[in-house]
């Protein structure tokens, strides 16, 4: 997402002949605006979840029944149904079940709060470094 965003940006600005060197500097602010992300995304999970049930959930997705569950459920064995299905049925596992709307809500306000900050703080340093659209 970033990566197209400095696509877009970079055709935006075309006609400003910004350098090379300014692009390298801007791609350097996406490292912390990463960081920003995933506090946000900490707090969406933290009104849902204890830090045990995220242990939990990283549990399940270090088990091979877990990495599955993410690629193709063709691939899931009898084993990894039963895995799963033990995980769903626990308390954690209702939780998540429980909070996938509100979740899937915050998820996506998170994602379009944060590439906006993000797009602003771009343009903004490139106004102050004289370049305007």
């Amino acid at each position: 997402v970033v990566d197209q965003m400095f696509t877009m940006l970079e055709k935006q600005y075309a006609a400003q002949e910004v350098p090379v060197s300014v692009w390298d500097e801007l791609k350097t602010l996406k490292e912390s605006s990463l960081e920003d992300l995933g506090q946000m995304i900490v707090s969406a999970y933290r009104t849902h979840f204890t830090h045990q049930d995220v242990k939990n959930m990283n549990g399940l997705y270090t088990t091979q029944a877990g990495q599955k569950m993410f690629k193709s459920e063709n691939e899931l064995t009898e084993g990894d149904k039963v895995v799963l299905t033990e995980f769903y049925r626990s308390d954690t596992g209702q939780k998540i079940t429980g909070s996938q709307d509100s979740m899937n809500t915050a998820m996506s306000e998170i994602s379009e709060m944060w590439s906006s900050n993000f797009y602003q703080a771009v343009v903004e340093k490139l106004s102050e470094k004289g370049f305007n659209l």
